[in-house]
């Protein structure tokens, strides 16, 4: 299955909404427009109003499949259009990165914030959790794959940041790219143990239909079937 817009395509989208920017001034207004503006042109409908986000938990960790990078584009422009009012969004980034483009995000928007990772210690997880440890009303978007490649399993990290944190619940976004939907599930508690966690994520993510189903390795071998 190719690719359903191109980069070029993608890059013209984000010079007018650059170009948008100027002719808006209330920058929330312009967030919730460019990204309805962009939802329509990738042609998704979005399943969870306004009034729904409210009743959500003020932590959230935000769990989804990742085969290609329009998964990260799309769940960014479902977060500025209907979960930005209620949250920040939290961005783990290296710390030789977070040093120069935590600044320049400041300056953007104030409710993005850098979690700062030293990648020459240990404990990737714990050094989430301390960041997040003492802060509210924040979203922590993670895929458990780790790539848009296909892996073997999944990756644990978000499972023991919510533990760590006090059983932070999960939030599930479904992208189906056959139907064009935007699933976002009801609030999942977390299970006693990982492997049990694994085969919830698992579940949630067999009902919704990737960009690249061959790249998750619970469909892969159903995919390379029916081919």
């Amino acid at each position: 299955m190719a690719e359903f817009l191109s980069y070029t395509q993608f890059l013209y989208f984000f010079c007018i909404g650059i170009l948008y920017y100027y002719f808006v001034r209330n920058y929330d207004d312009f967030l919730y427009s460019i990204s309805e503006y962009g939802l329509q042109l990738l042609q998704f409908e979005c399943n969870i109003t306004e009034d729904e986000i409210q009743q959500l938990p003020n932590k959230i960790i935000m769990v989804s499949t990742h085969t290609t990078v329009y998964d990260f584009v799309i769940a960014f422009l479902v977060y500025n259009k209907i979960l930005y009012k209620k949250y920040k969004l939290q961005v783990v980034m290296k710390k030789s990165f977070e040093e120069y483009v935590s600044p320049l995000l400041q300056r953007v928007d104030h409710k993005i914030e850098c979690i700062q990772i030293d990648e020459h210690k240990n404990g990737y997880t714990e050094q989430i959790i301390e960041n997040l440890r003492n802060k509210d009303n924040y979203i922590l978007g993670i895929s458990p794959e780790g790539t848009r490649k296909c892996v073997d399993t999944l990756k644990s990290g978000y499972y023991y940041i919510s533990k760590g944190l006090g059983n932070i619940p999960i939030l599930f976004i479904g992208i189906d790219y056959s139907k064009r939907k935007i699933c976002i599930d009801s609030i999942h508690e977390i299970e006693e143990n990982w492997e049990k966690e694994s085969e919830w994520f698992q579940s949630r993510a067999g009902l919704y239909t990737p960009l690249f189903p061959e790249r998750c390795f619970w469909t892969k071998d159903t995919y390379i079937k029916n081919e």
